[in-house]
């Protein structure tokens, strides 16, 4: 499996190219939807997601299922439905070369 290496000057650009960490957030939940479309348009499949709850601030302890529908889309489904506005959604994207 290949390693990735992302270094970062002063102004949080990475690999010296310009081109910084890209970064959308969102928050989701209305207490009956399970599956979400989340539109990030950060455009690629490299994206890591953070889930916070909003409700006690612990990080990534859903039941959720991730998948990368294409660069710019993720869709997450809850076990259970997110209470409404209980989950702070956070993308990152940074240049990768590998």
């Amino acid at each position: 499996m290949p390693k990735v290496c992302i270094e970062f000057d002063e102004s949080g650009n990475g690999n010296g190219n310009g081109s910084g960490v890209r970064s959308y957030a969102t928050t989701l939940g209305d207490g009956s939807t399970t599956t979400f479309n989340v539109e990030h348009n950060l455009d690629s499949r490299d994206v890591f997601l953070m889930l916070r709850n909003l409700t006690n601030g612990e990080v990534n302890r859903f039941p959720v299922t991730v998948r990368s529908l294409d660069a710019d889309t993720s869709v997450l489904t809850f076990t259970t439905a997110p209470a409404a506005g209980a989950v702070r959604l956070t993308a990152l994207a940074a240049p990768v070369s590998v």
